[in-house]
This record gives structure tokens, C-alpha cells and sequence, in this order.
């Protein structure tokens, strides 16, 4: 997040994860507005311009 925050033009706008709480400790952390309880409903935002899928190392 903190890379794709650096890019010009880009916007780190929503965060969807498994849960609510998931969502809600991520946004908090990266200041991310945006937060949704399901990956359908973080899609579904109008907003959302293209989806970065981050998965552990």
C-alpha cells in the first residue's frame, strides 16, 4: 500500500476483505476510507477503478 500510495494519479481508495474486522484493522492502519466485509461488495463500489489482489510471500 505504501508503494502504490507513492504512484502519481493513484488513489488507494477501498479495501475488501473476508471480514469486516479485517477490513476495518487494514484501512485503519494505511488510512484507507473505504472498507468492506466481502471482496463482492469492495468490486461492486462504482469508484473502484482496478484491483490489486496482495497475497503473503
Amino acid at each position: 500500500v505504501q508503494i502504490l500510495k507513492q504512484l502519481e494519479g493513484a488513489e488507494v481508495l477501498a479495501v475488501g476483505s473476508r471480514s469486516a474486522e479485517g477490513a476495518d484493522r487494514f484501512g485503519s492502519r494505511w488510512g484507507i476510507p473505504r472498507r468492506y466485509g466481502t471482496y463482492e461488495d469492495a468490486a461492486s463500489d462504482a469508484d473502484v477503478d482496478v484491483v490489486y489482489v496482495a497475497t503473503p510471500c
